[in-house]
């Protein structure tokens, strides 16, 4: 390097040192120091910027800060939200360190009080997100606590600006005990993080709401067709009674379907647009120059270009041997280079990107040349290259490709790999300039109506309908079993049950008797009710109380359903099940060759209907079923469906005697 440049550099370092004196206070951010060579810690960086602000209310924002906001004005933001709390405060927002290993680690919380030693709240802020550090050393607050609940608050995400996290923050240190409220295994905020993901203003709102619409819409469809097609599966009832039943259910599903869909839709539809349905201010800074929002970073870099046209950022982590030798080589490049070695993460002005960062550099520069960003890179070892030129009348793609594949462990090998690389593009001074490759448009997310309707049919033509025969299956089974159990329990009822059966039956039979409605009963079914009513009222036998169960409900079913038939043939594998509608052949005992049987029984195959059989309690205490007591008018008389006045002279002699 030339003599007179070494003593510049000397002379600047000088004037660094002499003017590092504290400055007057003020709401903004203050900006990094002269380039060096020499790596600066993170923390001693911030420090030295810290105690340069007003004591006790210290706030520094990196230059390199990106978001929506100026780096001035996250800082009156971040004054705005602490100093209501009436404690001292020192605070860095940036986005820096990283997270990558060769930061050292991510933290700078603890260095800052160890350097600084005043007693305050103390906080570092990352440009998005709820990733922060924070501890209080001298003010009575639970740093941690309020630390997690901010983590853990609902209205924050990993997107949130610096600027409305630290809003959050301030009002739960302003309100301690409020930070209990949220804790990792529920709170207020549970059920909110799930009704986030239905929010028709966030990203994928629209989406996951479609989507549940369209499976509770497949789930009530699939799952009602099933019940109407079982109530209408072709066994016809008086007056044709079970296909209006299924088409009933059939318009009830479709109904609520259409409700399923209609109500979150119009929900969707009347949500206000939020932020996530706007251009993001850096996405639409990226549509032209200066690429970025905030200019701080690249105005400071092109003053450090003033007098060398390599500036070395201070906290960038990368090697620096060679960068003297490399200084001399861009000094005299042809075409003219300008090229800085810079801090980089997701969080900066340009999102980690070294092309942007250069053509922001290229956009604002009034220097014709090529405009080199040199970054560690994100993932492993080695350094990366991101490069533009102005006034060159180069292709921006000549440019990318003589850099892109640069590998390199330092920046003084990248950018010596790249002067040489760049002096064979072919450049076109004057001539017509092209946009930076980096320029896009802003990214939004498709109109709602379409991310609705792509879940809708996701829902409606997979999960919904999946979920609907999985219900179906597993009620099904649920059904079968429980069916079982209630048959097995109902073939063989002990006595207590049968006089608690025939006893409610009864008492409905005679409060009908001497109520008005009394004058709906046929004529010929009084003598029945009379009998049930006897029967029951006498110590009758386990085959008697069905008998006067069966007579009692006749009686009842008649009165509801004037003109009904009253002869109706009880089910002859249990008269209990109701009257008979079907006609099966069997062989079971007590029901040999056609027998007369209800609706459930009917779909039974002969085994089952065999165990089905009505069992009674005898004398001995053993199950028998009813049909051994074939000499009683009960069974001879079919409960009254035939000659029921004589089977009722009969059980009432019976009763008599007994």
């Amino acid at each position: 390097m030339p003599v007179p440049t070494q003593v510049a550099r000397g002379i600047a370092a000088l004037l660094f040192a002499l003017l590092a004196a504290p400055a007057p206070a003020r709401a903004e951010s203050s900006p990094p120091p002269p380039p060096s060579a020499e790596h600066t810690t993170p923390a001693a960086h911030y420090a030295a910027l810290l105690a340069q602000e007003p004591e006790g209310a210290a706030v520094v924002v990196d230059a390199a800060t990106g978001g929506a906001s100026s780096p001035e004005e996250i800082a009156r933001a971040v004054h705005e939200a602490l100093s209501p709390l009436g404690i001292p405060y020192y605070a860095v927002v940036s986005p820096f360190p990283g997270h990558e290993a060769r930061w050292g680690g991510d933290t700078v919380v603890p260095a800052l009080y160890d350097r600084l030693g005043e007693e305050g709240l103390y906080l570092r802020l990352r440009p998005r997100g709820t990733d922060l550090e924070l501890a209080a050393h001298g003010v009575d607050l639970p740093a941690e606590d309020i630390r997690l609940a901010v983590q853990l608050h609902p209205d924050l995400e990993y997107d949130t600006p610096a600027t409305e996290v630290v809003g959050v923050l301030a009002e739960i240190a302003a309100d301690p005990e409020s930070a209990r409220e949220y804790t990792y295994d529920g709170g207020p905020g549970t059920l909110r993080y799930l009704l986030d993901d239905l929010d028709p203003t966030s990203y994928t709102g629209p989406e996951n709401l479609g989507m549940l619409a369209g499976g509770t819409a497949g789930f009530v469809l699939v799952v009602g067709g099933v019940l109407a097609w079982r109530a209408g599966r072709g066994r016809k009832r008086a007056g044709g009674g079970s296909r209006g039943r299924a088409a009933l259910i059939a318009v009830l599903a479709a109904g609520l379907a259409a409700a399923a869909v209609a109500v979150p839709h119009g929900y969707m539809v009347r949500a206000p647009a939020g932020r996530h349905e706007t251009p993001d201010p850096e996405d639409e800074a990226r549509a032209g120059p200066p690429y970025v929002v905030s200019t701080a970073r690249a105005e400071n870099v092109l003053e450090q270009w003033e007098g060398d046209p390599l500036y070395v950022d201070p906290l960038a982590p990368v090697r620096r041997e060679g960068l003297a030798e490399t200084a001399d080589l861009i000094a005299t490049a042809e075409p003219p280079v300008y090229a800085a070695v810079l801090a980089m993460g997701p969080g900066d002005d340009a999102g980690g990107n070294p092309e942007l960062l250069a053509a922001a550099l290229a956009s604002l520069s009034e220097r014709d040349g090529v405009h080199l960003v040199v970054r560690h890179r994100s993932h492993g070892e080695g350094v990366e290259i991101g490069a533009h030129a102005t006034g060159l009348g180069t292709d921006p793609y000549d440019v990318w490709n003589a850099v892109h594949d640069i590998e390199a462990d330092t920046p003084a090998q990248a950018l010596a790999a790249a002067v040489r690389a760049l002096g064979d593009v072919e450049t076109d001074p004057g001539g017509p300039e092209e946009p930076p490759l980096v320029e896009s448009e802003p990214s939004v997310p498709r109109p709602r109506g379409e991310r609705f309707s792509s879940g809708l049919f996701g829902g409606l033509f997979g999960a919904g309908p999946l979920l609907g025969v999985l219900a179906v299956a597993v009620l099904g089974v649920a059904a079968g079993v429980l069916r079982g159990v209630r048959r097995r329990i109902g073939s063989r009822p002990g006595t207590r049950r049968l006089r608690r059966l025939a006893g409610a039956e009864c008492r409905r039979l005679a409060r009908l008797l001497s109520s008005p409605g009394a004058e709906r009963i046929p004529a010929s079914l009084m003598p029945q009710a009379e009998a049930a009513l006897l029967v029951a009222e006498r110590d009758p036998g386990p085959l008697d109380l069905v008998g006067a169960t069966v007579l009692a409900r006749r009686v009842l079913a008649a009165a509801r359903e004037p003109g009904a038939p009253v002869r109706g043939r009880p089910c002859e594998v249990n008269p209990l099940h109701g009257t008979a509608t079907e006609r099966v052949r069997t062989r079971g005992e007590g029901a040999a060759g056609a027998a007369r049987v209800c609706r459930d029984c009917a779909e039974l195959t002969e085994a089952r209907r065999r165990t089905a059989v009505l069992s009674l309690r005898g004398p001995g205490g053993a199950f028998t079923p009813y049909t051994h007591e074939g000499d009683s008018p009960w069974i001879t008389h079919a409960f009254g469906a035939r000659r029921p006045e004589r089977m009722i002279e009969l059980v009432l002699e019976e009763n008599r005697v007994r």
